[in-house]
């Protein structure tokens, strides 16, 4: 379920001001037919301003804040709010495509209905945004953006009594989970960007982006060890060992976009699109004793970056 309100006032002429509030609930369904886990306070404000000084339409100043929360993917209900199914890690000493037979079972969860999480948080962003636009010229423009993201709480499960085999989904950091480090994912970038017609005929439009994001939790897929498993992954499985600081993978330093058109008036068109951005971080992985999962060695981003990468697209049109 889910409801919102919203609404835009214009404060004056060159001022104008959106507010909005939004609600939503999330209810796991078990193979009982029961709600296994629920989520219900979460509660979204949002708001935003546009302030254009000077004449009217030549430039604004812009901003927004809100929180925004991410619907629980149902990978975690599959295994741990169903007892009709096994969840089994099995190691062969073969390929065993070819032949199933003499796997050793390493890990078993046998199916079960775990209790429900009081007071589990969803998880959720706040986003707080600022950017300034003025127009050069009768048909160009140039703008720059400044945005901070940052993670409240993250959904994951975890072994709370390792010698009984407890598990409990929960936020790490918080409740029956406080012996783990909190989730964290900070996103920080500067943007600017410039668009509009040079000469006659000649469009371009262009953006540069100077970010970081940093933090211990890679998100709903690990990229350092290939794990789709969003929400019960191992990141916090049985804490310290999977756990680390620093460059997520998604972190790119610099990025550069330009495209750039060319009308002729013979009916010809020409274009082109260059993007360019800096590698991405390597983090060094070990064997853990937890298996299969791997464990970090030392800081994320500690195996220095990818090469910068590059692409380069070409258009030609005859009409």
């Amino acid at each position: 379920p889910a409801v919102f309100a919203q609404d835009s006032w214009l404060v004056t002429g060159p001022l104008r001001i959106n507010v909005g509030l939004r609600w939503e609930g999330q209810r796991l369904i078990d193979s009982n037919g029961e709600v296994a886990q629920g989520f219900e306070d979460q509660w979204q404000p949002r708001i935003g301003f546009v302030w254009q000084p000077g004449q009217l339409g030549s430039q604004r100043l812009y901003g927004s804040a809100g929180r925004f929360y991410q619907d629980m993917a149902l990978n975690a209900a599959s295994v741990y709010y169903n007892a009709e199914t096994v969840f089994r890690f099995t190691a062969f000493d073969h390929d065993p495509r070819e032949d199933p037979a003499g796997g050793e079972v390493l890990f078993e969860i046998a199916g079960e209905v775990l209790a429900e999480t009081p007071g589990l948080k969803g998880q959720s962003y706040d986003e707080l945004s600022l950017g300034y636009e003025r127009q050069l010229g009768r048909a160009f423009k140039a703008g720059v953006r400044g945005s901070y993201r940052r993670l409240n709480y993250a959904v994951e499960d975890a072994i709370v009594d390792f010698d009984e085999g407890i598990w409990a989904v929960g936020n790490p950091g918080v409740g029956e989970m406080d012996f783990l480090p909190r989730a964290e994912r900070k996103y920080l970038g500067l943007e600017l960007t410039a668009q509009g017609t040079v000469a006659q005929r000649v469009h371009l439009v262009g953006s540069y982006v100077l970010s970081e994001l940093q933090g211990n939790y890679g998100g709903l897929f690990q990229a350092e060890y290939g794990e789709l498993l969003p929400n019960i992954d191992q990141s916090f499985d049985i804490g310290e060992e999977f756990i680390a600081d620093g460059p997520l993978p998604q972190d790119r330093t610099h990025t550069l976009k330009l495209a750039a058109s060319y009308a002729a008036p013979f009916g010809l068109a020409v274009g082109g699109r260059l993007l360019w951005q800096t590698g991405t971080p390597l983090s060094v992985l070990g064997a853990s004793t937890y298996p299969p999962a791997f464990a970090f060695v030392g800081d994320r981003g500690s195996g220095g970056r990818m090469p910068s990468i590059w692409d380069l697209d070409l258009r030609f049109a005859y009409d």
